[in-house]
């Protein structure tokens, strides 16, 4: 497969009164025509900043000070308002972690769906409407020709992220980023949307980038997995190689930490330690302070990333020929 999304040298810094969070800092990242790629990661790692930069909705006092995002070879970094504005929504769309704040109050559902049909499409009238009926009706709202005319408020939470999807998907994107999807929803609307995600993937022929820390979703729909620890890709592997034989030990313990349901264990191994501040980020691995392995070259420097073939690289001293 040939990547769709190159992401290179990728740094990302929120300039506070505090100091300089680097968000994301040196990030490497391919994602591949036609897979899911989830990229996990504890709260906080520079998960949805990733995700955001993608389509430059990172906003003051964030910016992109280095790096490039190839999106079928075009670098979004270096164009212009109105040239993204022709990719955003059209090519690459977003789904949000909260739909309720993501989803316009004062507009009705049918209206949202129709405008980005109408800007993206340039589609107008009854033939857009129809699509509005399609699409909504395609991820699963009862009643389109009635509900349609509602407001936000009057639909489920789960309903809710089904109608960003249906706005998301509308103009039948080559990429989209979830971020974090299924966040305040119980389990089984969880996997109805989960599952809806990956039927319209099959349907459409969508690139899907999955933002997550649910190790759970990761199982049920990734084809890769790109693993994000403060700032920085430290593992991507396919999925089964990161549940069978991870090998960076934070991606050992992010597993050690899920309950196995045929498994009776008295209680779970959390992760030792807290995630670095990254206003002023360890030197070296930025996992050394948590790491039951650190050598003394992990706390004086970074680790390069080290390919292993078949799919499989790690930053990680551990593996690495020195």
């Amino acid at each position: 497969m040939e990547p769709l999304l190159q992401i290179r040298g990728l740094k990302v810094y929120f300039y506070t009164d505090e100091g300089v969070v680097h968000a994301v800092d040196g990030v490497d990242l391919d994602v591949m025509r036609g897979e899911t790629l989830c990229v996990v990661g504890e709260s906080g790692c520079g998960k949805s900043t990733l995700a955001y930069s993608i389509l430059r909705l990172v906003r003051p006092p964030g910016r992109i000070v280095e790096g490039s995002i190839l999106f079928d070879g075009v670098d979004l970094v270096k164009l212009s308002e109105e040239e993204l504005n022709k990719i955003r929504g059209r090519r690459i769309s977003m789904i949000f972690q909260d739909p309720t704040s993501a989803l316009n109050p004062v507009f009705t559902v049918g209206y949202q769906v129709y405008e980005a049909i109408e800007l993206h499409q340039r589609v107008k009238g009854d033939e857009a409407w129809k699509r509005v009926m399609s699409m909504l009706r395609r991820v699963g709202i009862p009643s389109p020709e009635v509900r349609y005319r509602d407001y936000p408020h009057q639909f489920s939470g789960g309903q809710r992220q089904r109608i960003m999807l249906a706005i998301a998907l509308s103009c039948h994107p080559d990429l989209l980023i979830a971020d974090e999807p299924t966040t305040n929803l119980d389990v089984t609307i969880q996997a109805q949307v989960l599952h809806l995600i990956k039927q319209l993937k099959e349907e459409l022929g969508m690139t899907v980038m999955l933002i997550t820390h649910d190790m759970g979703i990761v199982a049920m729909m990734a084809d890769r997995v790109a693993v994000m620890y403060a700032g920085k890709i430290v593992e991507v592997a396919p999925v089964l190689d990161i549940y069978e034989k991870p090998l960076h030990p934070y991606t050992q313990a992010l597993i050690k930490a899920i309950p196995l349901p045929h498994v009776d264990v008295e209680e779970l191994q959390p992760i030792p330690g807290e995630v670095p501040s990254l206003l002023e980020p360890p030197p070296g691995c930025r996992f050394h302070p948590r790491c039951p392995y650190a050598m003394d070259v992990c706390r004086r420097e970074e680790p390069p990333m080290i390919d292993l073939g078949e799919g499989h690289q790690v930053a990680c001293w551990l593996h690495a020929k020195r």
